[in-house]
């Protein structure tokens, strides 16, 4: 008997098909790479008056897996003189650093998240990677 199976199957094409067919797009439309290495020169400043602090001093913790890229919801527990434990939530505050109706915004919006297929992650972590290097700055 004959094998007509493929002797390779591309895993990366099929996650991405099924992507598609399941109404996300996950290709990275043009502009979006310019605007991501842009980022760095607007990054918004810390303001006195803003509610939002940047505590990179602060041994944060997440519950994500060692390999994931994109720690953006972290925690952070102090004890208070008190006795009490004062327990701090860090959320990534994309829109901080991405304009509203720029390519990356549209391109969030339509996609409204990420998925692992565990093979490629789609949106394959463009603007997670872009904003992660910014912080680190």
């Amino acid at each position: 008997m004959k094998n007509n199976s493929p002797s390779h199957l591309d895993l990366r094409a099929l996650a991405h098909r099924v992507m598609v067919e399941a109404g996300f797009k996950p290709d990275i439309p043009p502009g979006i790479a310019t605007e991501a290495q842009a980022l760095d020169e607007s990054r918004p400043k810390d303001a006195a008056d803003s509610p939002i602090r940047d505590l990179p001093s602060l041994i944060w913790s997440s519950i994500d897996n060692p390999e994931s890229r994109d720690l953006d919801q972290v925690e952070y527990a102090q004890r208070q003189p008190n006795g009490d434990i004062q327990v701090m939530i860090g959320i990534a505050d994309v829109d901080a650093f991405v304009p509203v109706g720029s390519a990356m915004d549209q391109h969030a919006a339509e996609n409204a998240t990420s998925v692992y297929t565990g093979v490629e992650t789609f949106p394959n972590c463009w603007l997670a990677a872009s904003v992660r290097s910014l912080m680190r700055s």
